[in-house]
């Protein structure tokens, strides 16, 4: 079976669905002005969307069908069409709506991409690459042109698209490998951190020296934060080392109009991510001003849901003080996960297609790709024929299974189809399920049928004494006369490893194992190493180790970090004169204390790498329910999910985990998230 599943681990609940079919519309074009009517009588009104392009054959945005003959596309600052849009693009339509009908006629087409030039680093165990200074996460509901997810690499030069959070951190919907090299490099941001003195400012984590550039449509200069800039790079001055800062060069800074500035918009759908969270009745979405009132209408969520990082969809029109009155709030829906397989029926008229027995609606707001040798462009519901495979996300809503993204594939003799999702309670040996799909693993050997994170096989009972309702795991096999029969389930969310590098920030993996010997330790001192903790994936590019980790019961522990990290291999025991790490383990908790070795591989290093013996402490709450941190959407997924040994914050900072205290690290936290096949009780 063709792979085109990959791991939910990274949920980042992006709302990829605003703008869908793009141009043909039997609408009449004769055009009138502003609210007024056109010679058919039909009443209309300034209309705006804001979101992702889902496919081809009409703009539809926010449920408003634009008919893109005629538009003005302004194509990354330049003179551009709509054959240059693709498919998970964000774009800005700005016409005139048929409040009737909700069809209209699109008098502008803007986009701009987030992320111009070349990658400098890949990490595809946290599924993120940091480009032109700016990290960008993708996921399975990202477009990829000339690339994928598992080819991306430092040096290639790539365009992105997407929604931007409050750290400046981009969720991409978009990322195409550039062909040929552009003459130079850019990116959209908000402006953060502004000195004027030194004439830098950040966007995200990174510093732009501005000393030298052209300022476009600030006559009074450059002097306001939060603002929305476009900005083009001459050259970078210092480097990447652990004390030196890379600071880019800028040959100009344009400031972006709001696409909320001018006369008051009737009708405005708009996707974004908060980036000011509700304060009275206003917060900021992606840099736009929303308004609430008694009146505004929640779906999948409430006024108190409104907080800084979540995705929305919002509804409403424009006021004369250019702010947006919202009308209808929309929150990302649950994802029931994703599924490959084989079209069973398609029911044109209720624009639904089924498959594993599921019936699953696809609508305007529904990504649609075609990755088959077909290749269509303007591919919709009217292309898929029973008997195509597809791969489908599917998500939770009032009305139904909801496909947020349909991709079809090339059809193979091999009849493997698969499900990954949450996993649904009960949960009752040799039966689970998956977004309702029963998965009976009776005809499963041991270390054959059953495994965790796809990377060591193990048996019937630990698979379930591991597995959990919420926990993410996979399926395949058949599908016949109704029946799912797997060949093999694998639990997703095996162990979790992770950083909180900055506030709102997280990265990690999710395919690490772990054994442990069921030993307590009591004493700080204690040689006895009971447990392992390994992984094959890399973090930022380099491998890592954890050694000498050590297991302990409820117990006040003091760990001196005084060991010198470039010297020795063993961890010490008492009186090294460096500094004190406390670990209190509680009732129904479990501490550990270990050494990670990490970094660029140096020769005549004692471990083979320029970090060694990092230490680390974690605090467990035993079969406990991972919280997360604050403004994080899901912490590669592991967020409101129950692990056997569940990472808490155990110095106090308010953030999961440990705040390392040596090494490149300082300040920054780690966790652990572990499932074990012999829980402890």
């Amino acid at each position: 079976m063709k792979q085109c599943i990959t791991s939910l681990t990274i949920r980042l609940t992006l709302l990829f669905s605003i703008i869908g079919a793009l141009f043909a519309c039997n609408f009449d074009t004769g055009k009138s002005a502003e609210g007024g009517t056109s010679g058919t009588g039909i009443v209309r009104a300034a209309g705006l969307a804001k979101g992702t392009i889902t496919g081809f054959g009409s703009v539809v945005a926010g449920g408003i069908r634009f008919d893109t003959d005629g538009a003005t596309v302004d194509f990354n600052g330049e003179s551009g069409t709509v054959d240059q849009l693709e498919v998970g693009m964000i774009v800005v339509v700005k016409g005139e709506v048929d409040t009737a009908t909700f069809t209209g006629l699109a008098e502008t087409v803007e986009f701009s991409f987030n992320v111009l030039g070349a990658i400098d680093v890949v990490d595809t165990d946290t599924r993120s690459i940091i480009a032109v200074g700016q990290r960008v996460i993708f996921d399975e509901r990202t477009s990829f042109v000339n690339t994928d997810a598992d080819s991306l690499a430092e040096g290639d030069i790539i365009a992105v698209s997407g929604l931007v959070d409050s750290n400046g951190t981009v969720l991409a919907s978009y990322i195409e490998k550039l062909v040929t090299t552009p003459l130079v490099s850019t990116l959209q941001g908000l402006v953060g951190d502004l000195d004027l003195d030194a004439s830098t400012f950040k966007i995200g984590d990174q510093t732009f020296d501005f000393s030298s550039a052209q300022l476009i449509n600030m006559p009074n200069g450059l002097t306001e934060e939060g603002i929305l800039i476009r900005v083009t790079l001459s050259g970078e001055t210092g480097g990447a080392g652990q004390n030196e800062e890379k600071i880019f060069l800028v040959s100009s800074v344009e400031k972006v109009g709001s696409p909320l500035t001018g006369p008051p918009i009737e009708l405005v759908s708009i996707e974004g991510i908060v980036t000011q969270a509700l304060s009275g009745d206003q917060f900021f979405l992606g840099g736009s001003s929303v308004l609430v009132d008694d009146a505004t209408e929640y779906v999948n969520g409430t006024r108190n849901d409104i907080a800084v990082d979540t995705v929305l969809r919002v509804e409403g029109h424009v006021n004369t003080d250019e702010l947006l009155v919202a009308t209808r709030i929309t929150f990302t829906p649950k994802s029931l996960g994703i599924i490959e397989a084989i079209v069973d029926e398609i029911n044109s008229a209720q624009n639904t297609i089924k498959l594993l027995g599921k019936t699953v609606l696809v609508d305007n707001f529904t990504v649609m790709l075609d990755k088959s040798d077909a290749n269509i462009r303007e591919f919709s519901l009217a292309n898929i024929s029973v008997g195509d495979r597809v791969v489908v996300n599917i998500e939770d809503t009032s009305a139904g299974v909801i496909a947020s993204r349909v991709e079809r594939v090339n059809t193979t003799t091999d009849p493997s189809v698969a499900i990954e999702g949450p996993v649904d309670a009960p949960i009752s040996d040799p039966v689970f399920s998956i977004a309702g799909t029963t998965v009976d693993t009776t005809a499963l050997e041991d270390n054959l049928g059953f495994s965790e994170g796809d990377i060591h096989p193990i048996t019937r009972a630990g698979f379930f004494s591991a597995i959990q309702p919420g926990m993410v795991a996979r399926a395949t096999g058949t599908f016949t006369s109704g029946v799912f029969s797997p060949d093999k389930v694998t639990i997703v969310h095996c162990c979790h490893f992770g950083f909180y590098p900055a506030p709102g920030v997280f990265v990690g993996s999710t395919d690490v194992m772990f054994t442990w010997d069921g030993s307590l330790n009591t004493d700080a001192n204690s040689t006895n190493v009971n447990a392992t903790l390994s992984s094959p994936s890399t973090f930022f590019a380099w491998s890592w180790q954890a050694r000498e980790v050590r297991i302990f019961g409820p117990g006040e522990y003091v760990f001196d970090t005084g060991l010198d990290w470039m010297e020795s291999t063993q961890f010490g025991t008492t009186n090294l004169g460096g500094k004190l790490i406390r670990l209190t383990v509680g009732p129904g908790q479990l501490g550990a204390h270990m050494l990670m070795d990490w970094g660029p591989d140096v020769i005549g290093s004692p471990c083979g790498k320029d970090g060694c013996n990092i230490d680390i402490a974690v605090l467990w709450d035993v079969n406990g329910v991972y919280t997360g941190s604050t403004g994080i959407s899901d912490d590669l997924g592991a967020k409101g999910q129950i692990f056997n040994l569940a990472s808490v914050d155990g110095d106090g900072d308010g953030v999961p985990g440990f705040a390392m205290v040596e090494y490149w690290f300082q300040g920054v936290n780690v966790v652990f998230n572990l499932n074990i096949t012999s829980p402890p009780q």
